[in-house]
Protein backbone atom coordinates (compact mmCIF):
# COMPACT_ATOMS: atom_id res chain seq x y z
CA UNK A 1 0.00 0.00 0.00
CA UNK A 2 1.34 3.43 -0.85
CA UNK A 3 2.15 5.91 1.93
CA UNK A 4 -0.53 8.37 0.80
CA UNK A 5 -3.17 5.66 0.84
CA UNK A 6 -2.09 4.59 4.34
CA UNK A 7 -2.41 8.13 5.69
CA UNK A 8 -5.83 8.51 4.08
CA UNK A 9 -6.97 5.15 5.48
CA UNK A 10 -5.73 5.97 8.99
CA UNK A 11 -7.33 9.41 8.84
CA UNK A 12 -10.61 7.88 7.68
CA UNK A 13 -10.55 5.28 10.45
CA UNK A 14 -9.79 7.93 13.05
CA UNK A 15 -12.69 10.07 11.88
CA UNK A 16 -15.02 7.07 11.94
CA UNK A 17 -13.91 6.20 15.47
CA UNK A 18 -14.59 9.75 16.65
CA UNK A 19 -18.04 9.72 15.05
CA UNK A 20 -18.92 6.33 16.49
CA UNK A 21 -17.76 7.33 19.94
CA UNK A 22 -20.02 10.36 19.83
CA UNK A 23 -22.99 8.32 18.63
CA UNK A 24 -22.76 5.69 21.31
CA UNK A 25 -21.63 7.92 24.11
CA UNK A 26 -22.52 6.89 27.61
CA UNK A 27 -22.37 8.77 30.85
CA UNK A 28 -19.02 8.81 32.56
CA UNK A 29 -20.20 9.46 36.10
CA UNK A 30 -23.38 8.78 38.06
CA UNK A 31 -24.45 12.44 37.96
CA UNK A 32 -24.43 12.34 34.15
CA UNK A 33 -26.38 9.04 34.18
CA UNK A 34 -28.93 10.61 36.54
CA UNK A 35 -29.36 13.67 34.33
CA UNK A 36 -29.40 11.71 31.06
CA UNK A 37 -32.56 9.81 31.99
CA UNK A 38 -31.57 7.71 34.98
CA UNK A 39 -33.71 9.79 37.32
CA UNK A 40 -36.75 9.13 35.13
CA UNK A 41 -36.04 5.38 35.12
CA UNK A 42 -35.83 5.29 38.90
CA UNK A 43 -38.92 7.45 39.40
CA UNK A 44 -40.95 5.23 37.05
CA UNK A 45 -40.00 2.18 39.11
CA UNK A 46 -40.72 3.92 42.43
CA UNK A 47 -44.16 4.91 41.13
CA UNK A 48 -44.86 1.39 39.87
CA UNK A 49 -43.80 -0.27 43.13
CA UNK A 50 -46.03 2.18 45.02
CA UNK A 51 -48.90 1.23 42.70
CA UNK A 52 -48.24 -2.48 43.26
CA UNK A 53 -48.18 -1.96 47.01
CA UNK A 54 -51.47 -0.01 46.98
CA UNK A 55 -53.09 -2.49 44.58
CA UNK A 56 -52.33 -5.53 46.73
CA UNK A 57 -55.63 -4.90 48.53
CA UNK A 58 -57.53 -3.86 45.39
CA UNK A 59 -59.43 -5.94 42.87
CA UNK A 60 -57.00 -8.23 41.07
CA UNK A 61 -57.26 -6.42 37.73
CA UNK A 62 -55.73 -3.31 39.33
CA UNK A 63 -52.82 -5.36 40.70
CA UNK A 64 -52.29 -7.00 37.32
CA UNK A 65 -52.13 -3.60 35.61
CA UNK A 66 -49.65 -2.33 38.20
CA UNK A 67 -47.40 -5.37 37.69
CA UNK A 68 -47.58 -5.00 33.90
CA UNK A 69 -46.59 -1.33 34.17
CA UNK A 70 -43.64 -2.36 36.34
CA UNK A 71 -42.67 -5.00 33.75
CA UNK A 72 -42.64 -2.32 31.03
CA UNK A 73 -40.50 0.06 33.07
CA UNK A 74 -38.08 -2.69 34.12
CA UNK A 75 -37.54 -3.51 30.43
CA UNK A 76 -36.91 0.19 29.67
CA UNK A 77 -34.46 0.40 32.58
CA UNK A 78 -32.58 -2.66 31.33
CA UNK A 79 -32.27 -1.12 27.86
CA UNK A 80 -30.90 2.12 29.30
CA UNK A 81 -27.17 2.50 29.78
CA UNK A 82 -25.46 1.05 32.84
CA UNK A 83 -24.70 3.24 35.83
CA UNK A 84 -21.01 4.19 35.56
CA UNK A 85 -20.21 3.11 39.12
CA UNK A 86 -19.75 -0.60 39.82
CA UNK A 87 -21.26 -0.60 43.31
CA UNK A 88 -24.32 1.42 42.32
CA UNK A 89 -24.76 -0.62 39.12
CA UNK A 90 -24.68 -3.86 41.12
CA UNK A 91 -27.42 -2.63 43.46
CA UNK A 92 -29.45 -1.39 40.47
CA UNK A 93 -29.09 -4.77 38.75
CA UNK A 94 -30.22 -6.49 41.97
CA UNK A 95 -33.34 -4.29 42.07
CA UNK A 96 -34.22 -5.08 38.46
CA UNK A 97 -33.59 -8.80 39.02
CA UNK A 98 -35.87 -8.82 42.08
CA UNK A 99 -38.60 -7.09 40.12
CA UNK A 100 -38.18 -9.59 37.29
CA UNK A 101 -38.54 -12.46 39.77
CA UNK A 102 -41.70 -11.01 41.32
CA UNK A 103 -43.56 -9.80 38.24
CA UNK A 104 -44.34 -13.23 36.71
CA UNK A 105 -45.82 -14.49 40.00
CA UNK A 106 -47.83 -11.31 40.40
CA UNK A 107 -49.27 -11.50 36.89
CA UNK A 108 -49.79 -15.28 36.94
CA UNK A 109 -51.46 -15.07 40.34
CA UNK A 110 -53.82 -12.37 39.13
CA UNK A 111 -54.63 -14.28 35.94
CA UNK A 112 -55.29 -17.53 37.83
CA UNK A 113 -57.04 -15.72 40.69
CA UNK A 114 -54.43 -17.30 42.97
CA UNK A 115 -53.99 -14.79 45.80
CA UNK A 116 -51.08 -16.71 47.34
CA UNK A 117 -49.08 -16.66 44.10
CA UNK A 118 -49.87 -12.99 43.45
CA UNK A 119 -48.85 -12.16 47.03
CA UNK A 120 -45.59 -14.03 46.59
CA UNK A 121 -44.79 -11.83 43.59
CA UNK A 122 -45.82 -8.67 45.42
CA UNK A 123 -43.57 -9.60 48.35
CA UNK A 124 -40.56 -10.00 46.03
CA UNK A 125 -41.32 -6.65 44.39
CA UNK A 126 -42.00 -4.66 47.56
CA UNK A 127 -39.38 -6.52 49.61
CA UNK A 128 -36.01 -7.13 47.98
CA UNK A 129 -36.82 -5.13 44.86
CA UNK A 130 -37.80 -1.99 46.74
CA UNK A 131 -34.91 -2.37 49.20
CA UNK A 132 -32.38 -2.51 46.35
CA UNK A 133 -34.11 0.35 44.53
CA UNK A 134 -33.95 2.54 47.64
CA UNK A 135 -30.27 1.71 48.06
CA UNK A 136 -29.61 2.59 44.42
CA UNK A 137 -31.41 5.93 44.75
CA UNK A 138 -29.59 6.74 47.99
CA UNK A 139 -26.18 5.91 46.51
CA UNK A 140 -26.96 7.99 43.43
CA UNK A 141 -28.12 10.96 45.51
CA UNK A 142 -24.90 10.81 47.52
CA UNK A 143 -22.84 10.67 44.34
CA UNK A 144 -24.78 13.48 42.66
CA UNK A 145 -24.66 15.69 45.77
CA UNK A 146 -20.89 15.20 45.98
CA UNK A 147 -20.46 16.75 42.54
Amino acid sequence: MRAGARVLTITGLSAAAVLLTGCGSTSEDPAEWWGAGGETRIQNLVDDVSDVNRARMSPSVVLGEACESLRKHVAEAEEFESIPDDDIQETWADALASFKRGIPDCVAGVDAQDDALASQGVMEITGDGLRHLRSTASMLRTSVDAQ
